[in-house]
């Protein structure tokens, strides 16, 4: 007999025990359920024909997301929607334009048209139909049942503990409960701000496995494990005013914790940046990390370089480090070319031409170590240029986000989360 059949798992609907436009709580403290649950009914309201964040989707909408057990945190995520929006970037461009698309509500994923533009270079559709108003990615102006902006996720690809649990049965985990915070930045969330953005109330669906035999199967197959926890900090870029700037910072975000890959984004210090009168620009500050001039990179852990001398100079041979360390990244080509800005329009989303530029340039290494002292050393150059928002020039925050790894540990009837040293 197969082990998802009638007569083993049940699907079930959970409404959640609280719900507010600042987070939903849900209680998962009965039986033995499955690692599989999925956060459905998931989105929006706004109108206004905005589509949801371009990178994160339905996900945009979850600042924060913890497992806790009574008051035992499990795992929580601080910066879920920034998150989940990279990690939509790293699936093939099949499953994103394809599938999630549908799913996530994201709008990653594109196709090369045989048609060419006025200049003769081959067309890349990244699908306007999600502009229209009924568009695959839009927002709609009320919640229905036919509302056709709501998503589903599944939790796990949030909450990388439970993808080392194959079930949480409620003799182990008592007082299982899911909470998720709720973003509250609209600029963070959709593509325009015109409209007031109000949560839609989601539901839960869970595998409840209902054979005892079958439960005790499961619950044997749990067995210590390691996770990663994804942690975040940021480094002040202060404003260029003339030649090369040089960023030499310390952090003692990930000291005593096993570090395993890094992750560098370029946001704008000041989020208005990001918005002109009621239009999103760029890919949003979840999606986007900036790409500036004669961009020069380098870490030291515990004393010593990383890389091999100076710095990593050049944006192929960034990108190149940064694709061997996490993987191919689903994104048009020009995202990630790092251009002056454009003397009319600057680099900013109300450009025409090459609106996306430069916006998706990040930097990534593996480190593999525990961090007594880590430090991040980065350079860029001025380049004059008019534009109120540039990125080349501007204050800026530099955000790391380090894969730090985890354990769970059972024993005597009980359990233990810590981290890896």
């Amino acid at each position: 007999m197969a082990f998802y059949s009638p007569n083993n798992v049940k699907t079930e609907i959970l409404d959640p025990v609280y719900f507010s436009q600042d987070r939903v709580e849900f209680r998962l403290d009965r039986g033995t359920i499955m690692n599989n649950f999925k956060l459905a009914n998931l989105g929006l309201t706004a109108g206004g024909n905005h589509r949801y964040n371009l990178d994160g989707g339905v996900s945009s909408v979850i600042k924060a997301i913890h497992l806790y057990d009574g008051r035992i945190t499990l795992q929580s995520q601080h910066h879920a929607n920034e998150r989940y929006a990279f990690d939509n970037s790293l699936n093939t461009n099949e499953q994103n334009t394809n599938i999630e698309r549908f799913t996530h509500k994201h709008s990653l994923g594109y196709s090369v048209s045989p048609a060419l533009d006025a200049v003769g270079k081959t067309v890349v559709e990244m699908y306007n139909v999600d502009t229209t108003t009924n568009g695959i990615c839009t927002i709609n102006a009320t919640d229905t049942d036919t509302n056709t902006g709501k998503g589903y996720i599944q939790v796990r690809d949030l909450l990388p503990i439970l993808k080392v649990l194959p079930c949480l049965p409620s003799k182990v985990f008592t007082q299982l409960r899911l909470v998720i915070e709720w973003e509250t930045d609209i600029s963070k969330m959709a593509t325009g701000t015109a409209n007031p953005a109000t949560v839609i109330k989601p539901v839960l669906i869970i595998d409840r496995i209902v054979n005892d035999i079958a439960e005790a199967k499961q619950i044997s197959k749990l067995s210590n494990a390691f996770f990663m926890d994804y942690e975040y900090t940021q480094l002040d870029m202060p404003a260029n005013g003339a030649g090369t700037q040089q960023l030499h910072k310390k952090t003692m975000a990930f000291n005593n914790k096993l570090l395993q890959r890094i992750r560098v984004k370029v946001n704008y210090a000041d989020k208005a940046n990001y918005v002109a009168t009621n239009t999103v620009l760029n890919r949003g500050s979840i999606g986007t990390s900036f790409n500036m001039n004669n961009r020069k990179i380098q870490f030291r852990v515990n004393g010593s370089n990383v890389l091999p001398r100076s710095s990593i100079t050049g944006d192929n041979k960034r990108l190149a480090l940064f694709c061997d360390t996490w993987g191919n990244v689903n994104v048009r080509p020009e995202m990630i070319t790092g251009l002056p800005n454009n003397a009319t329009g600057g680099q900013n989303g109300v450009m025409v031409d090459n609106a996306s530029i430069g916006v998706k340039d990040f930097d990534g290494v593996y480190i593999g170590k525990v961090i007594e002292e880590l430090q991040i050393e980065m350079d860029r150059d001025f380049i004059a240029d008019t534009t109120a928002n540039s990125r080349y020039n501007s204050a800026m925050k530099i955000v790391l986000e380090g894969e730090v790894q985890r354990q769970i540990n059972f024993g005597n009837g009980g359990y233990n989360v810590g981290y890896v040293v």
